[in-house]
């Protein structure tokens, strides 16, 4: 009688534990299964958001024109969404106030798509991601609002600036969230592709035209492989306080302001931070190409160990590497040809446009690297410096005439320097050109 009881039990625990099995299995089968979004009608959706809404984890649009009224909203982690192809699939927001995607998952990935934010005259954002991780956006075709973000990684929210800063500082942030291999279109004076409060961003391979690249209070994240061409402002703009960031391997041409700035942030500040002495650090600004900006080819202000090698830069409109505020930088082994390019620049060209707007140099210092206010502790070497035009007054100017103005302690080592200068070809008296060249500056990473 014992044995025929615990044989019952057996049993009866056996059918228990198979059914959880079948249900687990079921429920792994839902979010594994793809289902197909048509806009004909022939998939198990004819809309992207009654499949989003449904709780699939993975769905394939079909080729088509989905026009949508309302934000497409991804609350739920792990889904991935691609499309047949990224010109075929296109989803038109129809709503001028409204975005196109918003992801407030992690675990997301967006792939193979067309969102257009433009065609109705948009002024929303056509992708944005808040409070999330490893999300990623590929291979995708954006036409960004003219007065909006086109995709912008927010990050964190927090509620004061000090625990924003905290937040950059220890790396409390999002992370992990990539934008790769994308196609970008806006004509926005402001931001177009925007990482915000990211720890291990990554914008890597996308072509950006129109307008910028920004990069706002990021920790050991990486811009690389981008181009950029004519934007509006900027073509990468970074704001402190960042940490140990990497922006190389980009091509810059014809943008309105300088190629790539780096300068303190505006929104989220401290005391530190309004005077100017708050400075980012770790940076790696590695052979980036920037061609024809329309003011300074690499506008460096409040940055601190940190290296600027092997860059390649040619016609920027007024200085090739503007240096403000900065310390302990190893600027070495750039190519910089042709500063000063503004005056030969035709009469409707973005530089006599700044001009007109007021902003302005003065072109007496036009140099191949200006080094200004408090920079110091630098090393300046082995860069290759040629002007062939007639707008370039210096090769290399240090304003260390006044005192006060704290250019000191930085070496000039072994630059070749070429060309017709208006000016003093060199306005540095101490000559280290018999210093050997085994400084690690371009080496650290």
């Amino acid at each position: 009688m014992r044995i025929k009881k615990f044989l019952i039990l057996i049993i009866i625990a056996f059918i228990t534990f198979s059914i959880d099995i079948s249900m687990i299995v079921k429920a792994d089968n839902n979010d594994m299964k793809r289902v197909i979004v048509s806009s004909d009608g022939t998939g198990d959706y004819s809309t992207i958001q009654d499949a989003i809404q449904a709780g699939n984890k993975n769905i394939l649009i079909k080729n088509g024109t989905y026009f949508i009224s309302n934000t497409l909203i991804i609350s739920d982690s792990n889904i991935d969404i691609s499309g047949e192809s990224k010109s075929g699939v296109k989803i038109i927001q129809t709503n001028s106030s409204a975005d196109g995607i918003a992801i407030y998952a992690s675990n997301v990935k967006l792939t193979n798509l067309t969102v257009d934010c433009q065609k109705y005259n948009g002024k929303g954002t056509a992708i944005v991601e808040g409070h999330s991780n490893n999300v990623v956006v590929s291979n995708c075709i954006v036409y960004g609002s003219n007065s909006n973000f086109s995709i912008y990684f927010a990050g964190k929210d927090y509620s004061s600036d000090t625990d924003t800063i905290k937040g950059v500082e220890n790396g409390n942030l999002d992370s992990n969230n990539a934008v790769e291999n994308c196609t970008v279109y806006s004509n926005n004076e402001g931001d177009g592709v925007v990482l915000a409060l990211q720890r291990y961003g990554k914008l890597i391979n996308n072509t950006i035209e129109g307008t910028r690249i920004a990069f706002y209070m990021c920790n050991s994240s990486v811009v690389r492989g981008n181009v950029v061409n004519n934007s509006n402002s900027q073509g990468i703009f970074v704001s402190i306080p960042a940490f140990n960031n990497i922006i190389e391997d980009n091509t810059i041409n014809n943008c309105a302001l300088s190629g790539i700035k780096i300068a303190a942030e505006t929104e989220h500040t401290n005391s530190e931070i309004d005077n100017h002495t708050y400075v980012g650090t770790g940076f790696v600004i590695d052979n980036n190409r920037i061609n024809n900006p329309a003011y300074f080819g690499m506008e460096i202000d409040e940055l601190a160990a940190s290296t600027v090698v092997r860059n390649k830069l040619d016609k920027c409109d007024y200085v090739g590497i503007y240096m403000l505020r900065s310390n302990n930088l190893h600027v070495v082994g750039n190519a910089i040809t042709n500063s000063g390019y503004g005056v030969h620049e035709s009469s409707n060209s973005k530089y006599n446009s700044n001009a007109s707007k007021n902003i302005k140099w003065d072109t007496n210092n036009n140099s191949a690297v200006f080094v200004d206010y408090k920079a110091s502790n630098s090393i300046i070497g082995s860069n290759d410096i040629n002007n062939s035009t007639s707008g370039c007054a210096h090769a290399i100017f240090a304003n260390d005439s006044q005192i006060n103005n704290q250019v000191i302690n930085n070496i000039y080592v072994d630059n070749s320097i070429s060309g017709d200068y208006s000016g003093k070809r060199i306005n540095v008296n101490t000559d280290y050109s018999i210093l050997p060249l085994f400084y690690i500056g371009r080496l650290i990473r």
